[in-house]
């Protein structure tokens, strides 16, 4: 999702969405039709000019993103908690280690 400004009396914003949506359509040449990258831009401040009250910023942005992750679904990268746990031994024995080796090297 691109939330830069697409109209601005001076181009400064809207020129990074444009620079973004070239890149997205260069990406997309490689890519096959089923892994496309889906592009979508929202203006912001052009929203909350909007003269509907009713059409809250948040709202919108919310009802876009439950159509993405309907369509995408939804990713995320994290450590299980077993994966964190052993991790977290192997920094700790490491240090230890650590300690111990110039613990036995200053008694010399």
């Amino acid at each position: 999702m691109n939330l830069v400004k697409r109209r601005e009396k001076r181009r400064h914003e809207s020129l990074l969405h444009d620079q973004f949506l070239k890149a997205v359509k260069y990406l997309n040449q490689f890519l096959p039709p089923s892994e496309h990258i889906a592009y979508m831009s929202f203006d912001v401040a052009r929203c909350n000019k909007a003269s509907n009250v009713s059409s809250n910023v948040l709202t919108k942005m919310e009802e876009i993103a439950f159509k993405a992750v309907q369509a995408h679904g939804c990713h995320s990268r994290c450590h299980t908690p077993d994966q964190w746990t052993i991790a977290r031994r192997y920094q700790i024995l490491s240090q230890f280690s650590q300690q111990m080796d110039g613990f036995f090297f200053n008694m010399a």
